[in-house]
């Protein structure tokens, strides 16, 4: 029987390789700060080599917003011989930010001469997003209460208040901060009123309209004053209420006035809906129609469009459409500076305009029923970038057009339809990273593995003839080598040009994926053994007469072995076509490589 003995070099050479590999980012310094080793995650974080990292070096990596905070923090804590931690992003060279968390101990406090440090940094770019999100609604909810001439106020399920407009302070006398969390029944309606009220609200329900009651305020200075609301609740998945937003009218003195406060409140709690429906769903393909029917709703017009920037074209499309424009006319490239959502785009700022067939834009002049419409243009604007515009047309006959209170709502609609557009597209976006190779863009070997599986589970359940599927590993020839002479940019430039070629080869339902390191594979679905050695053919081909630029300017040239196989009707495995695609590579590096066998 063997015996092993596990030595103390080689458990520490087992966890310096852990470190290496470890999945968050992790560096060591000396006891003045400089630093002396980072790990492969934190290279992938700060797009930086890990030789350009040590001392100082890895300050190049921070943010240059955010550079001399966290060198002010991190020479502070070295001085102070003091923990850090900070959040800040690195920029990385191909320009994007990612947000992270780093923190550092003392991994000797007590060591009389001192020691270094031991840190991490953890990509928190989900989470910024998400917390900039919460607080870009807590804003559009502050400006509805702020604008709102109208009472608007929130209450919890045990009446206490949670917001309180400065129309509330107003009328009562209060300031919000002298009623926070006090329960309104206790203070400022009549006695015997409280209970008709908490009858009233307890008839709330997930689902229903918003309820009416109407009852008096006892000021602080006692006077009594009358009070129209318009009550609209809040439920959490369970059912449960979570909080009721009252809209309020002052009618102790009926007047034009007062009914135009009225008009406020309804059109206001209209808004506040819209935001909730807005904030319903983040899929755009369901978002785009569920905001334009929340529009409809809120401002009902005879026209209603949404316009929005194409990011693969930069053209500005139609995206969605209600009323009087045809559903044909989605997927209209619309000019900026061309008709109202056009002139809107291209101001950024609210449109006018009565205008007639003759004036709409070529793209839609047959696809708008109406002959001649009053229209408003608001541009769809989030953190400064333009996302399109939504447009609104009414016919003369209906309305002459729209008032200064609907212009005021319609602001509101615009800045939540361009806040909700923007988490959708963030959304997607952070999906798509999920199942793509950062570097090159194709998918990336979880999400390989995970299709493979579903496709092939979806060819055994084929009774009759299934279907053939055929497999190409590739591999670029002495890329480590080639890496080493060239360095690790020009590798990089040679990945991303063989992923192109893959790419212009392929089809589309073909699943082409980055397998690791030079490695990639090809799964051809409905293709024989002798077609997907044709194919690697004439990828082979390609690669090997084309000329790549190096970052230096330097011109060379790259080849790649490939392995085909298909699936085998008796061993009907991801595993199995895999490693026998594998055999094949392996037979066309022994062949002396840039060359392709099949099995």
């Amino acid at each position: 029987m063997l015996t092993t003995f596990t030595t103390d070099a080689t458990r520490a050479a087992r966890s310096d390789h852990a470190l290496l590999i470890a999945p968050v980012g992790i560096f060591q310094t000396q006891a003045d700060g400089e630093r002396t080793f980072v790990n492969d995650r934190w290279c992938e974080l700060a797009g930086m080599r890990r030789e350009a990292a040590v001392g100082q070096g890895w300050l190049a990596a921070v943010h240059p917003d955010d550079r001399a905070g966290v060198e002010a923090e991190w020479s502070c804590a070295v001085r102070e011989r003091r923990d850090f931690a900070i959040e800040y992003r690195f920029l990385r060279p191909d320009g994007t930010a990612v947000w992270v968390a780093g923190s550092a101990t003392l991994l000797d406090p007590g060591h009389p001469s001192g020691s270094g440090y031991i840190g991490t940094v953890t990509d928190i770019t989900a989470a910024v997003a998400t917390r900039d999100e919460l607080r870009d609604q807590g804003r559009f909810l502050d400006a509805v209460l702020d604008i709102a001439g109208s009472l608007v106020c929130v209450i919890d399920p045990q009446g206490r208040f949670l917001r309180f407009n400065q129309a509330c302070e107003l009328v009562s006398g209060y300031a919000f901060e002298e009623i926070r969390d006090r329960p309104f029944y206790d203070f400022l309606v009549p006695p015997e009123e409280a209970d008709g009220i908490r009858a009233t609200l307890s008839l709330l329900r997930a689902g229903d309209p918003p309820t009416t009651n109407v009852n008096h305020w006892v000021t602080v200075s006692g006077d009594i004053r009358l009070l129209s609301w318009s009550n609209v609740c809040f439920f959490d998945d369970a059912g449960s209420l979570t909080h009721i937003v009252s809209t309020g009218t002052d009618i102790t003195d009926e007047s034009a006035a007062q009914q135009a406060v009225a008009e406020r409140a309804r059109l206001f709690t209209d808004v506040i809906a819209f935001a909730q429906a807005a904030n319903a769903t983040q899929d755009i393909e369901h978002l785009l129609p569920t905001l334009v029917e929340a529009i409809a709703t809120t401002l009902p017009s005879d026209l209603l469009g949404l316009v929005l920037l194409d990011p693969a074209t930069g053209n500005f499309v139609v995206r969605a459409a209600h009323g009087s424009l045809k559903p044909m006319s989605i997927g209209s490239v619309i000019p900026p500076g061309v008709g109202v959502s056009g002139r809107a785009i291209a101001s950024r700022a609210m449109v006018f305009d009565h205008v007639d067939r003759t004036h709409y834009p070529k793209v839609l002049a047959d696809l708008v029923v109406a002959d001649s419409l009053f229209m408003v243009g608001v541009p769809l604007i989030h953190n400064g970038a333009t996302l399109g515009a939504l447009v609104l047309g009414r016919l003369e006959a209906g309305d002459s057009g729209f008032s200064a209170l609907e212009c005021e709502a319609l602001s509101l609609i615009a800045a939540q339809t361009a806040l909700s557009l923007t988490n959708a597209r963030l959304l997607a976006e952070v999906s798509e990273l999920a199942i793509r190779d950062g570097l090159t863009g194709l998918y990336n070997r979880r999400h390989f593995e995970a299709s493979l599986e579903h496709l092939l589970r979806r060819n055994a359940r084929v009774r009759a003839a299934r279907p053939a599927v055929a497999a190409i590993m590739f591999d670029l020839d002495q890329f480590g080598t080639f890496n080493k002479e060239h360095g690790h940019q020009t590798g990089d430039a040679v990945l991303r040009t063989f992923a192109g070629i893959l790419l212009e080869r392929f089809r589309a339902s073909d699943l082409v994926a980055r397998y690791g390191g030079e490695e990639f594979v090809v799964i051809l679905e409905g293709s024989t053994v002798e077609e997907a050695t044709s194919a690697a053919e004439d990828v082979r081909r390609t690669l090997e007469g084309m000329s790549i630029l190096g970052p230096d300017g330097t011109r060379l040239n790259a080849t790649v072995s490939a392995g085909c196989a298909g699936l085998d009707r008796h061993d009907p495995t991801r595993e199995a076509l895999l490693r026998a695609a594998d055999v094949g590579l392996f037979m066309a590096k022994r062949a002396g490589r840039n060359a392709v066998v099949a099995v």
